[in-house]
């Protein structure tokens, strides 16, 4: 496949995708493998589905932003907010800040799961 020219991309803004639209949230979870297995940041063989999408995904708890290329409209940027309302929700990522000694308080929001492909990176997309 030949690299884009990076003069040549064209993205959108970023567009807030409800966690209702399983499609987009699937969506999402292969541009996520994608992007943190060629960054050799995942064990694929724990994603036989080449996708990664949890739970707290499709939860009410959640908010999802996108960013397409306006020419393919394909999806080469995503983000997770997470509001959690308690440290003992089970969401990995509260249980490592505790484990680290970090002082916590609740309502607790964490920004993460954010990918963006190699070739859109350094755009202002993150």
């Amino acid at each position: 496949m030949e690299s884009k020219d990076e003069c040549e991309l064209k993205v959108s803004d970023p567009i807030e995708v409800r966690s209702t639209d399983k499609a987009t949230i699937e969506e999402i979870g292969r541009l996520r493998f994608a992007v943190w297995s060629a960054d050799n940041l995942l064990d694929e063989s724990l994603f036989p589905d080449h996708s990664w999408v949890d739970d707290m995904d499709f939860g009410e708890a959640a908010r999802h932003w996108i960013v397409r290329d306006l020419v393919s409209r394909d999806l080469v940027g995503a983000a997770r907010l997470t509001r959690h309302e308690s440290l003992e929700d089970g969401y990995r990522d509260v249980k490592l800040w505790r484990d680290c000694g970090l002082t916590l308080a609740v309502p607790l929001v964490d920004f993460g799961r954010q990918a963006v492909l190699g070739a859109y990176r350094r755009r202002g997309i993150a």
